[in-house]
């Protein structure tokens, strides 16, 4: 396990927990995360933990520094967990508000959530929490942690294994993460092509309303991507649609064809 201080420059790893919460301004006040570390270490935790404090437990530090360097590590942290030991005499826990309805909204993903039983005002945070994320608060900090080396070790080996669409893998990147990708051959595309065209079909009959125009969008990329296989662009599509609509028509008028009879038929 490493341990990254906010003196230190940001270790970025794939598998990371940022230590987020209130942090003691006075000495005569313990810091939470002395033993919230210890328990990482207990349980075997084999990542980067962010611990947004000096390495020496200095009090005193450079603000500018300071937020800029939570903002790096916080973007890059596999998850965050907000543990708020709120006492609103030695520790209010104010800045903590702020940050944790940031991420709560941005990121309900990466974020788990506890607090002491006996902190104070942190019932809308408890609300919150359970309405972004469906889960509740736990009021332990080890089964917290636990909970969040559980949370990173799934994060850090997720596996998609499909086709995505080209820009994919920049916006994972923009979120912090790195996308592990490799190219298809041109059989493997074709195959791919043929699944993700199954699975918008399905997509499709399950959307409703303005979902379903986002879903056919879907749909029609895949069939112009198969459509350059075959050596066609999307105006080739639309031509060999529109002279089938001219022999046999469209779907405009709903006819639903029962059966067809013999014209010797008298039934």
């Amino acid at each position: 396990m490493i341990i990254n201080y906010s003196n230190q420059k940001v270790i970025k790893e794939e598998k990371s927990i940022f230590l987020a919460g209130p942090t003691p301004r006075s000495k005569d006040v313990q810091t939470w995360r002395t033993e919230a570390v210890e328990i990482l270490k207990d349980l075997g935790f084999d990542g980067v933990v962010y611990v947004p404090e000096l390495e020496n437990d200095d009090r005193t530090f450079d603000y500018n520094k300071q937020v800029w360097w939570e903002r790096e590590a916080l973007y890059n942290a596999s998850i965050i967990v907000f543990w708020i030991p709120r006492n609103m005499e030695k520790m209010p826990a104010l800045t903590t508000n702020v940050e944790y309805g940031y991420w709560i909204s941005k990121k309900p993903d990466k974020i788990i959530y506890g607090r002491p039983d006996d902190s104070e005002k942190n019932k809308y945070l408890d609300w919150l929490y359970e309405i972004e994320t469906g889960k509740e608060p736990i009021n332990d900090l080890s089964n917290l942690l636990k909970e969040a080396i559980k949370m990173a070790n799934i994060k850090t080996h997720m596996q998609y294994k499909k086709l995505v669409r080209d820009n994919i893998p920049e916006i994972i990147r923009k979120n912090g993460e790195e996308p592990v990708t490799r190219i298809l051959s041109q059989d493997e595309y074709k195959t791919e092509l043929e699944k993700k065209l199954l699975e918008e079909c399905k997509e499709v009959l399950e959307a409703q309303d303005e979902k379903r125009i986002e879903e056919l969008a879907d749909l029609l990329e895949v069939m112009i991507a198969l459509g350059k296989i075959e050596e066609k662009v999307f105006e080739d599509i639309i031509i060999a649609c529109e002279e089938k609509r001219a022999k046999r028509g469209s779907f405009n008028k709903r006819i639903y064809l029962e059966r067809v009879k013999r014209i010797d038929d008298k039934k």
